[in-house]
């Protein structure tokens, strides 16, 4: 914020505010990154911090996680502002996490719920790549 880079989570912003600790207006409420792009644009960015998550439905963090997203995706800015959602985690391994993120882009990209479960729940081996 300071060097007034790009946040990450918000590339092509600058940091204009940051807040902590916010669970009265954010569901996901750790860390509130408020950002700005070149045209002004806003951008908020939330963040859950967990020292440990294992992101199954046995795990009951992630259930709160799950939980907390969706009542931020049903914020009304969520569909007017550039509106992002993270999870910050301490401890993770690279077996791990490469699924996860693979899994992430899946659902950033791929355009429909459909395309993206329907991709969720093909096997693995027979998977494009």
């Amino acid at each position: 914020m300071l060097a007034g880079g790009q946040p990450r989570g918000l590339p092509g912003t600058t940091v204009t505010r940051i807040e902590f600790q916010r669970a009265s207006e954010r569901p996901l409420d750790d860390v509130i990154v408020h950002a700005a792009d070149a045209q002004g644009e806003e951008a908020v960015l939330e963040v859950q911090v967990k020292r440990t998550v294992d992101f199954t439905a046995s795990d009951p963090v992630f259930l709160a996680l799950v939980s907390q997203v969706a009542r931020a995706a049903a914020k009304p800015e969520f569909d007017t502002l550039r509106y992002e959602l993270a999870v910050a985690t301490e401890r993770t391994s690279t077996k791990i996490e490469r699924s996860y993120q693979e899994v992430l882009s899946w659902a950033r990209e791929l355009g429909t719920a459909e395309t993206f479960f329907s991709r969720l729940n093909q096997r693995a081996d027979s998977r494009e790549v």
